[in-house]
């Protein structure tokens, strides 16, 4: 039996994670189960349909899983702008508008990252890695009250197709906590990727669902050119510790280390934050904000450019899962969906993107 921990943004898939270390996985391969599961336990997050960046730590080496969607049109032929809709969101009284539907969909890169990280470093067999998330798709788990919450938020944009609307309510409204979902749909999927390999995702029936569901917007071109990109991560020391991060062309990790040098500046913050402790986190955030500019994202590639921005900063609906392992190895995975386009590819039950719709995505 072996050990490590599990932790997700939801209580389904993190004891998920937390079942396979104790089975003897490794923490790639809780990283893995704990991302099926919420695939099915938290559509609104995550989905097969989605992207998102892995960060591990294995045999003592880290390496970034860059398996975040692309951009599609290969092979399309021109059809005119892309017509999004619009839904409004209300975030606690703050009203956000999110923009949906088949032109708003990118490439999943969910299925190929996953597979390909699992194929490479995981412990177990992966019919054993998804065993969780097919039970928990066919027979069904118990909404939340978290999960119920996020049902409610996004709700309208899941309304708008039928496959979309039964995977976060009961028909009348979106389920309640203790209300009891399926999706047998997608554990037909998981069983059916198990058996052969993440090609089947993108090629195929799959594939053809996939297309059809985005209007023709996502081609199958696109799709069988999508691989995920295994690469070195950014590195930076933070008070004493290596951080590693999410490495180009992502400009997130560049962005975290910029708010850690401008917290490094004045003393380690109080693990209980008064005002002004808060005031210094908003402050660092600003700053993240601030380096990113035109310059930034037209010099992403340059050597030594990071090094230098870091050096002028002052001062010295996602997911996330985290999983550790006895023997050292640690997998940080950052997954979204966006919102959702509002739409299943059909007979699949994966929730696909709406990626293209986010502006601060581009």
């Amino acid at each position: 039996m072996g050990h490590g921990a599990c932790a997700s943004g939801d209580t389904h898939s993190a004891k998920a994670g937390a079942d396979i270390l104790k089975a003897g996985g490794n923490a790639v391969d809780a990283a893995v189960a704990a991302a099926l599961v919420a695939s099915v336990t938290m559509p609104t997050m995550t989905s097969l349909g989605g992207g998102g960046i892995l960060t591990l730590r294995v045999d003592g080496r880290v390496i970034v899983c860059d398996c975040f969607s692309t951009l599609p049109g290969m092979g399309l032929r021109k059809r005119g702008e892309r017509e999004l809709d619009v839904v409004t969101v209300s975030f606690e009284g703050i009203e956000v508008d999110f923009r949906v539907r088949a032109p708003s969909i990118a490439v999943p890169g969910t299925v190929a990252g996953l597979w390909a990280t699992h194929e490479r470093y995981g412990r177990m067999p992966l019919a054993e890695v998804a065993a969780p998330a097919v039970r928990a798709a066919r027979d069904g788990y118990r909404v939340t009250e978290a999960q119920a919450k996020a049902f409610a938020l996004l709700g309208e944009i899941y309304r708008m197709t039928p496959g979309a609307w039964a995977l976060v309510s009961n028909g009348r409204e979106t389920a309640r906590a203790g209300e009891r979902m399926l999706n047998l749909d997608i554990a037909n999927t998981i069983e059916q990727l198990v058996a052969e390999g993440a090609q089947a995702f993108y090629s195929g029936a799959m594939a053809d669902a996939i297309t059809t569901s985005a209007e023709g917007w996502l081609t199958r071109q696109d799709l069988a050119a999508y691989q995920p990109v295994f690469r070195e991560p950014l590195t930076t020391r933070y008070r004493g510790w290596t951080l590693h991060a999410s490495a180009m062309p992502s400009v997130t990790g560049g962005m975290l280390f910029a708010a850690l040098r401008s917290l490094e500046a004045d003393a380690p913050l109080p693990s209980e934050l008064d005002v002004a402790g808060w005031g210094r986190v908003v402050e660092a955030m600003h700053v993240m904000e601030r380096v990113r500019t035109p310059e930034y994202e037209a010099r992403l590639f340059e050597d030594g450019y990071l090094e230098a921005m870091l050096a002028a900063c002052p001062g010295g609906n996602t997911m996330h899962i985290s999983t550790a392992d006895d023997d050292g190895n640690l997998v940080g995975y950052t997954t979204t969906v966006g919102e959702s386009a509002g739409v299943v590819a059909a007979g699949t039950g994966v929730v696909l993107n709406n990626f293209l719709g986010e502006e601060d995505i581009y």
